[in-house]
């Protein structure tokens, strides 16, 4: 008599086990699924992570890279040199990577030794941002956010802000001092500060300027010829000089002046020389140049 186990399966007794199987299986399949779901989310949420209201940097985290950009219209700006500077600001508006702190300072009149930034804000990103660090793209995205929500954070709480202060400053009348040396070293110290340099985000300096320095300290209007010497002497901590420019990356936006040229010593070449020295004699590269023509 053969044993119940070993006896062959009846038809009906087949179809029950076969149910079984392929319950069993479509749970194994539906449990796989929302713990894929579940790390997707996960991942996507820490790839968005909650932004400030105040300045959209995210919650909890430092900004990856931190960049200074200082605006100069103590000269006003014709109109062909307005709107190329429009162009390269908007070019490095995109330029610019998400979650990185942007601190947007103005040149002005001001004696404070540490002016604050007119704006100081992150890059929260847009929707092209956030597909490439989400997986599936823009499927992705929707998982944390619309990407209309994304593209309307990004542009007008980012690139409109930061306009905003532009049209501001293109508007200037003019100043009397170009202190552009005081605003680079005040930037330097309250944005870059003092952080160890291998924990320290990168850090990049935009100035877009005539680099025509004139307060008290020093003037090139006044000097007769502009040397590397004087340039080193006034990098000097005991002048204009920080420790907290050392390693950072400066990219200048040279506005073309008439007074340039004009004397043997003030020869647009000189000028660059100048900061050339300016910047090194600090630990900064002076990586960058691109004339502003007008």
């Amino acid at each position: 008599m053969a044993s119940r186990r070993n006896r062959p399966l009846s038809p009906s007794e087949r179809r029950i086990r076969e149910s079984r199987r392929q319950a069993l299986g479509a749970g194994l399949l539906g449990l796989s699924f929302i713990a894929a779901v579940a790390g997707l989310y996960a991942y996507a949420t820490r790839a968005n992570p909650v932004l400030s209201e105040e300045n959209l940097c995210p919650v909890g985290r430092p900004p990856i890279e931190e960049i200074v950009v200082i605006l100069d219209a103590t000269d006003p700006w014709n109109e062909v040199q307005r709107a190329v500077i429009m162009q390269e600001f908007r070019a490095l508006q995109h330029e610019i990577p998400r979650f990185a702190r942007v601190s947007l300072y103005t040149l002005t009149s001001a004696s404070s030794e540490l002016p604050a930034p007119a704006l100081q804000l992150c890059n929260p990103g847009n929707v092209a941002d956030l597909s490439r660090s989400i997986p599936l793209g823009r499927p992705g995205v929707r998982l944390v956010a619309t990407p209309q929500m994304v593209e309307l954070r990004w542009r007008d709480g980012f690139i409109a802000r930061l306009d905003s202060i532009f049209e501001a400053q293109g508007a200037s009348a003019g100043t009397r001092r170009s202190p552009i040396m005081e605003t680079i070293r005040s930037a330097a110290i309250s944005v870059f500060g003092a952080a160890p340099r291998d924990t320290a985000p990168p850090r990049k300096l935009y100035i877009f300027s005539d680099m025509l320095q004139h307060t008290d300290r020093y003037s090139h209007y006044a000097d007769t010829a502009w040397t590397a010497a004087d340039a080193q002497l006034l990098a000097d901590l005991s002048a204009m000089g920080t420790t907290a420019l050392l390693g950072a990356e400066v990219h200048l936006f040279l506005l073309d002046r008439d007074f340039v040229g004009r004397g043997p010593g003030n020869s647009r070449s000189a000028l660059l020389e100048f900061w050339h020295t300016y910047f090194a004699a600090q630990g900064a590269t002076l990586l960058r140049v691109r004339r502003i023509e007008g």
